[in-house]
Order: C-alpha cells, then structure tokens, then sequence
C-alpha cells in the first residue's frame, strides 16, 4: 500500500520577493497623485455646484423682483384709494383702478398726460417734488366732467440711489361725502341750536310726552310756570304736574296719538311744585320719527295774566253797570225808606196822643221790619254785584240767579207796565 504524498510546499523567488517588497513603496508613491487628483476632482465639483448655486440665486432674485413688482401693482390697483405715479416732469405714468372711478378718465387717456389734467396746479405739487420735498394737504381736483371735488393729497418723491428725485407717487383722497357730512352736521347743529333757542324763549311751555306719559324734555319757560329747577321735569309722569279732574284728558291725547277728534286745544289746570294750582291752555301734537309717532308734544299756555285781565274787565263792567242801575236802585230803597219813614211819624204821633193800640202797633212794626228787610236785601246784592270775586266753577241754584237779575229790572219793567209772573220748581238739579 502506498503512502499519501504530502504536496510539496510553494517556493518563492528572489525576485518575486523583491516585487512584494516593492508594492507597498510604489502604492505610497501612487497616493499623493490620487489626493491632488482627487481634490481637483471635488474642486471642480465645488465649482459646478458654486456655479449653479448662483445661477440660481439670480433667478430667485429676479424671481422676486417679478414677484414683488406684481404683488406692489396687485396692491396698488386694488387698494380703494386713488394713487397715482409721475415722472419728475409731472406726467403721469400709472393710474389705478380706484383713480379711474374718482376722475371718470380710463388710464389710457390720462397717461402720459401732465397731472394737471387733473386739476392739480395749484398748489404747485411737481415743485414741491422736484425740491425733494413731499406735499400733503387739501387740493382742489377736477374730474373728467368738470366736477371740482376736495381732496386730500399725500405725495412723495422716489430717489435714485444719490438721494434724487425721479418720480412721484400720490395718494388722494375723495373728501366731497366728508365735506357734505360735516355741512350736514353742521345745519343740523345750527337747526339745532336754532329749535332750542326758539323753544327757549318762548312765552309758552312746552313738554314731550312718551307713549307711557313720562316728560322727557321740558323747555325753561314749562320749569319756570311750575317751579321746577331745569331739568326737574325730566323723568316724572304727567300726572304729577296735572290736577286729578284733568288727567283723563291728557290720557286720551296720549291714546289718540297726539290729538282728540274735533278737539284742538283744552283748559285745564297744572300743578307746581309748591302746590299753586296754575290755569292753562293746552294745545298737542304728535311727535313723529322715522318709525312713527314716539310721543306727545305739549304747548302750555298760563291763563293767570288772562284770567286777572278778565276779572278786572268783568269788575269795571260791573262798575259801569252799577252806575247805570244805580237811579234804579235808589228808587228801590226809597220806596221802602219812605214807607219806613210814615209808619214812624205815625206811631210817634199815636204815641204823643196816648192812642196806641197794640194790634195796630204790631201790624206798623210788621210792615217797618219788611221794608227795613227789602232794603237790606237791596243792599246786599248790590254788594254782592260790586265785589271783586275770583272766578271759580261752582254749584248754583238757578232760581236765586233769576230773582237776583229781576231784583235789577224790576223797577224798569214796572214803569213800562211790564208784569212778571215768578213760578221756580222745587226740584231743580243744581
């Protein structure tokens, strides 16, 4: 049997030792060129990637440029104010929409025109620009119409980069709807003010009811009548300045919406506020907004001086009458002054003889006590008629006021043969 080989071991070289040897050496020599060639490898690498960087950094820029351009036009032409752009000579080079509606010119026909087409010439804007000084203040423009309108202008030179002026941009503002609110304002001020100077001075007093009849304005004259300090009224219900018999009138002008039917005016009576009672004409109306009738208008007019005047009209009437009737009412004391007198020198006489008889005596006496009584009764309502009496509503039985008025003619009617037949009920209601 034979034994297995063993296979024989590998022989190296001398020179093949010599080329291990060297390997390594030329690896490290080949190393250095590999890193340079390398490094400008990635070098060029950097330097395409630089390029691209900026190559696309300028496109943002312009990118921007485009964008922001837009944006700012976008803004400008929808902003709701009027702006316009000028070149430093004053011609106008952008006109937006809110500029269009203001002036009533399309942009077309304006740009490249002098601003002064505008109206814009006075003050002078465009020098005011070209000293580089903004303007802002009131002007007068003119629209494409000729309608001359305020406005508010604001403008602003732009500068190149040496701080020069090269163009304008104005804004402006319609200030027409401003100026006819503030004329607005103003007559309804001066209206105002006119109303409450009238109101003021007026000799009547005037109040405003609402609906629920609560004062919520009372003029000076109204306080004055009442005595209430201004603005005391304010806040109380009617009815705290009406007498009781007169308030379910006031109730009927505040339910009928400012008036009665067939019922213009009232007398009534108010009250002060320290409880004086006060005569008065009162007069209303409806007072009326947009959404209808809101309260009651109250014109109060103070009887007291007429009252008075009437009095004293009615006592010198009663004066004169009193002199016409007075022949007529001596004539009726002295026919019972007379019939007095002889039953006197009668008794005196019956006395002085002794022959008094005492029925006869009686009977005498009887007919003095009834002429002495007719004289009185004379007398008195005489008295009566003359007196200075307030006028006052009171209950009054007719009959006496027909045997008082008989009392003044019956001597009249006598002498003309004129007969009075006197029957009065009983049962009369006073």
């Amino acid at each position: 049997m034979e034994k297995e080989r063993t296979p024989p071991k590998p022989r190296i070289t001398s020179s093949e030792i010599s080329s291990i040897s060297e390997k390594p050496h030329k690896r490290r020599q080949r190393a250095p060129l590999d890193a340079q060639r390398d490094t400008l490898a990635g070098s060029a690498t950097a330097n395409r990637r630089n390029r691209a960087n900026q190559l696309n950094w300028d496109e943002f820029i312009l990118g921007l440029k485009k964008t922001t351009k837009e944006f700012i036009e976008n803004v400008l032409e929808n902003i709701i104010e009027s702006i316009v752009m000028t070149n430093i000579d004053g011609r106008l080079v952008f006109f937006n929409k809110f500029s269009e509606e203001m002036f009533g010119y399309r942009a077309e026909e304006v740009l490249n025109s002098h601003i002064a087409v505008l109206g814009t010439t006075d003050p002078d804007v465009i020098g005011e620009i070209r000293r580089n000084r903004p303007f802002h203040g009131e002007i007068t423009l003119r629209t494409k119409d000729g309608r001359i309108f305020p406005a508010h202008v604001r403008c602003v030179p732009l500068r190149d980069e040496k701080d020069r002026p090269i163009a304008m941009v104005g804004v402006a503002r319609d200030l027409s709807k401003e100026k006819e609110k503030e004329f607005i304002d103003h007559e309804i001020a001066r209206l105002k003010a006119f109303s409450e100077n009238i109101i003021a001075s007026v000799n009547d007093g005037i109040q405003i009811l609402d609906l629920q009849g609560t004062i919520t304005f009372a003029n000076p004259r109204l306080e004055e009548l009442l005595e209430y300090a201004p603005g005391g009224l304010l806040g109380l219900h009617f009815s705290r300045v009406v007498i009781p018999e007169g308030r379910s009138t006031f109730r009927k002008i505040i339910q009928w919406g400012g008036t009665i039917p067939g019922k213009t005016s009232f007398e009534t009576r108010l009250v002060s506020r320290s409880g004086r009672s006060l005569p008065v004409l009162v007069s209303s109306s409806p007072f009326v907004e947009d959404s209808g009738v809101v309260g009651i208008v109250i014109a109060v007019t103070d009887l007291s001086e007429m009252q008075r005047l009437k009095e004293d009209l009615f006592h010198s009437e009663k004066m004169c009458l009193i002199g016409t009737l007075a022949g007529e009412v001596a004539h009726e004391i002295n026919n019972p002054l007379g019939g007095l007198v002889m039953a006197v020198q009668m008794l005196k006489e019956d006395v002085r003889e002794g022959n008094i008889d005492p029925h006869a005596l009686l009977d005498e006496l009887t007919e003095i006590e009834a002429d002495a009584r007719r004289c009185r009764h004379i007398v008195n309502k005489l008295l009566e008629f003359s007196r200075r009496m307030p006028e006052e509503r009171t209950l009054l039985n007719i009959n006496d006021l027909i045997e008082d008025a008989l009392l003044l003619v019956q001597r009249q009617a006598e002498l003309d043969d004129v007969l009075f037949t006197k029957k009065y009920a009983e049962d009369l209601p006073l």
